[in-house]
């Protein structure tokens, strides 16, 4: 699956750049056809909206950095509350999609949410079978719907000390 351990650590303003092109990369195949400054441009307005749309709807948020033998290969954006965790957001840098690290990332995630003993939440856009497929076998359910977007829930599992 993925060749070393993946590790999920709080994010620092050095990791602000790393962030933003995360963002930009996750976004970059909807502006292909677009002029390489133009490109960018729309990029740059694209990590900024997102930044501050998810700032307003989830506050107390906060940036995360997956790391992969040291090096920095993805980010998520969780809300920890007394509820529940919420993934707000997950991407690995393109090169390294496929590697198994957002499931490990996932996984990791899922291990805190069961030692916390609350349910992980994430929203994923509806028509997205390959993602919804991708969570099921990770232990969500669908819960909540909208037009655009399905809630799914992981609830908690027991843990035991060893």
């Amino acid at each position: 699956m993925f060749a070393s351990p993946v590790t999920l650590t709080p994010a620092t303003p050095e990791d602000d750049a790393f962030i933003n092109g995360v963002i930009a990369a996750s976004r970059a195949d909807n502006f292909a056809a677009l002029e390489p400054e133009l490109r960018e441009r729309v990029l740059a307005l694209q990590v900024s909206a997102q930044r501050r749309h998810y700032l307003a709807a989830h506050p107390t948020a906060s940036d995360h950095v997956l790391r992969s033998a040291g090096h920095p290969v993805g980010r998520a954006l969780l809300s920890t509350a007394a509820e529940a965790i919420t993934v707000v957001d997950i991407a690995v840098v393109p090169p390294r999609r496929g590697e198994g690290i957002g499931t490990a990332a996932i996984q990791l995630i899922s291990e805190r949410s069961d030692h916390l003993g609350v349910p992980l939440r994430v929203r994923a856009w509806a028509n997205d079978g390959a993602l919804l497929n991708w969570y099921s076998g990770l232990g969500f359910v669908a819960g909540a719907e909208s037009s655009t977007h399905i809630e799914l829930v992981r609830a908690p599992r027991a843990v035991f000390a060893t």
